[in-house]
């Protein structure tokens, strides 16, 4: 959000239910928001799940603490902040602070490295789509887009692959940093590094067949490789720790050569690191050596994609302590879920429904499938509310809810089809039916066949609520081909009415909210704003969002505030719940200012944890007023104020401050501008 406004009376306007004369109103991600989760009497984070996890470690806001990026196999960067207190148990800890850095991007793969040698990190990615390299340099902690086709010193293309991942060390110790990408026939592609030019890293393709290693695991198989070299045995040259998709462990080929003369022998390759029955997984690892204490010796993470061993989208970032020394490692499992939240595997979809009549709304959430049922069927989970609506506790109170289904893609809904006084289950799934349940109100639900014979194209998500505002509920259903139905309710809940429907992207998953109007998500991650009227669905502005996923499904939560949009549960491919909190927050248009003497270039990191930078850009010389603000218009700190010339500044906020909304203000006279960031513990 960006304004220019002159008038400081007018700074904060809270405005509600008129969503055209609205500029800045949006959702913010809560990751503790005011509800618990709780799973065997541990609180769940949400965060969001994880499928696919590819991490790396760096400190990348120079707090002395590592952090870690993830790239959940969506293109996109995730940023979890590392704390400090994790010091003080037996784990690194990670806050996670966007799913969506910076908007960059990044392909298949990621590496972050010094490149310019300039003393932060730049980044190299998969050109999204392709199998060419792009090259992002950082300037101020800002990542910017220098050359998308990375080229070799020849002019050839630098492979990036798309299934693979590379890795960057500098192999012959000669001070430049080189490249490594695998291929699926098992060999390794070695490209030398030769300097920088203002293009990026300069690399040579010296051979596609280094040291003659070449690993196939499955005799006739082959697969992806992700790569990382490192001085496991602390004898300053290099190994090479390889996982493969053909492998649910981790090789380790060890380096017999010296520093700046490598030699590997794939022959001698253990094919059991770090030890026999350790890493045992669905295949596809990704090796991470890192030294988190730092105490000089090296431990393990081990991202897991999913090879040919099946689908881990659970317990899949596993972290391995190194307990023994840096030449006499001795690892051991810490955990297997490094990154904290809520994962209930895949394809969650949250809703809200008094299943037990305590006059309290509990959770239910069905899942796209779960590989210990009988044919990977879905399930429902059902937390039951052990407090109130307004501070909703939910408990996980049965796993394997209502029934042990055979169809995979489960959609709860919840309405009183028989007009008992209970509540009924419309399931939504695979095969584009909706499974009807009837409630007989001892605890036990009745198969009722398919809910009014509908036989949709698939992956049905069906949504109760006053579309009509006539008091009384309509269906809306979404289906895989991207289409949400409208069933008017016109006093017959067993003859609905169909009457429109509309295209908004594969895996529609609509919901209702109170004013009749619809939020529909889909596979490519968008939230899709509807409003009915007069027999029509028509698409509407849909307030800003933050990255959430991909195939999101959404779901009002209870509001006892007068705002347009209420706030959200969102479910998603990767199997967790997210929690969207609606900001009204806006700034009144009417006063907006031309002038185009000074500028806020950026807020970074955003979010953050109290501690960001600030970049101004002033025009004109003149006395200048840095202040932050909270949602309520209240001085949070002042940052600066006195003279600025000419030129470029950066300034440092360091606030010990509570998680949400802020705005850094910059102002000259009565002239002032603002950048929203968004504070996250």
């Amino acid at each position: 959000m960006y304004c220019q406004i002159k008038n400081t009376s007018l700074f904060f306007i809270v405005i509600l239910f008129a969503v055209s004369d609205v500029n800045g109103s949006d959702y913010t991600r809560l990751i503790n928001p005011p509800l618990t989760i709780t799973i065997n009497g541990e609180s769940q984070q949400l965060t969001g799940g994880l499928n696919r996890p590819e991490p790396q470690f760096i400190d990348w806001n120079n707090d002395g603490i590592l952090d870690c990026f993830i790239n959940d196999r969506d293109g996109r960067l995730q940023f979890w902040e590392g704390l400090e207190d994790w010091q003080f148990g037996d784990r690194p800890i990670f806050a996670m602070q966007t799913k969506f850095f910076q908007y960059l991007e990044i392909g298949n793969w990621f590496n972050f490295n010094d490149f310019d040698g300039d003393g932060d990190f730049d980044l190299l990615c998969n050109t999204t789509g392709t199998d060419r390299v792009s090259y992002f340099t950082n300037t101020n902690g800002q990542l910017e887009l220098v050359n998308s086709e990375l080229r070799t010193t020849s002019g050839f293309p630098v492979f990036g692959g798309q299934v693979v991942i590379p890795t960057i060390t500098d192999i012959n110790n000669d001070g430049v940093l080189d490249y490594f990408v695998g291929d699926i026939s098992g060999r390794l592609a070695y490209y030398a590094g030769e300097g920088f030019s203002e293009d990026g890293p300069e690399f040579e393709l010296v051979t596609d067949f280094f040291q003659d290693i070449q690993i196939v695991w499955t005799p006739g198989r082959h697969g992806a490789n992700s790569i990382v070299f490192s001085d496991i045995d602390n004898d300053s040259d290099l190994d090479l720790i390889w996982g493969d998709f053909y492998q649910p462990g981790l090789f380790l080929l060890e380096n017999y050569g010296d520093s700046n003369n490598p030699m590997f022998i794939d022959s001698l390759m253990v094919t059991n690191f770090p030890q026999a029955g350790l890493v045992e997984t669905a295949g596809f690892n990704v090796p991470r050596l890192v030294d988190f204490e730092p105490d000089g010796d090296l431990d393990i993470v081990v991202g897991v994609l999913s090879g040919a061993y099946g689908t881990d989208y659970i317990n899949n970032l596993a972290y391995y302590k190194n307990h023994g020394t840096s030449e006499q490692y001795d690892f051991q499992l810490i955990t297997r879920n490094l990154l904290p939240g809520l994962d209930l595997i895949s394809g969650t979809v949250p809703v809200l429904a008094d299943i037990d009549g305590d006059n309290d709304e509990d959770l239910i959430i069905g899942t796209e499938f779960d590989q210990n049922n009988s044919g990977w069927a879905g399930r429902l989970y059902y937390f039951e509310n052990i407090t109130n609506n307004s501070e909703p506790e939910y408990i996980l109170a049965n796993s394997s809810f209502i029934d042990y289904f055979n169809t995979t893609n489960l959609a709860p809904s919840f309405y009183d089809t028989d007009d008992d006084g209970d509540l009924d289950a419309i399931i939504g799934e695979f095969n584009g039916y909706l499974l009807h349940y009837i409630n007989t109100g001892s605890g036990w639900w009745e198969y009722n066949g398919h809910f009014l014979d509908l036989d949709l194209t698939g992956k049905t998500i069906p949504a109760w609520g006053d579309i009509d505002q006539d008091n009384d509920d309509d269906l809306v259903i979404g289906t895989k081909d991207g289409v949400v139905s409208v069933y008017i309710n016109n006093g017959n809940i067993n003859n609905l009415e169909f009457v429109t429907q509309i295209d908004i992207g594969d895996d529609a998953a609509p919901t209702i909210l109170s004013n009749g109007s619809i939020i529909a998500g889909n596979e490519a991650g968008e939230l899709r704003l509807l409003y009915y009227d007069s027999g029509s669905l028509m698409m509407a502005d849909m307030p800003e969002y933050p990255y959430s996923g991909k195939n999101l499904t959404p779901y009002p939560l209870p509001n006892n505030e007068s705002q347009e949009f209420e706030n959200l549960l969102i479910g998603s491919k990767a199997g967790g719940i997210q929690y969207l909190f609606y900001n009204t927050l806006s700034i009144d248009k009417g006063n907006e200012s031309v002038a185009t003497e000074f500028n806020i270039d950026a807020v970074y990191p955003n979010p953050n944890n109290g501690h960001c930078k600030i970049d101004l850009n002033i025009d004109k010389v003149g006395e200048y007023d840095v202040s932050v603000f909270d949602i309520h218009g209240r001085i949070i700190s002042k940052v600066y104020n006195g003279p600025l010339g000419k030129g470029k500044y950066t300034f440092s906020l360091q606030e010990f401050i509570s998680s949400g909304v802020y705005f850094i203000r910059l102002q000259k006279d009565d002239v002032f501008v603002i950048k929203k960031f968004i504070r996250l513990k």
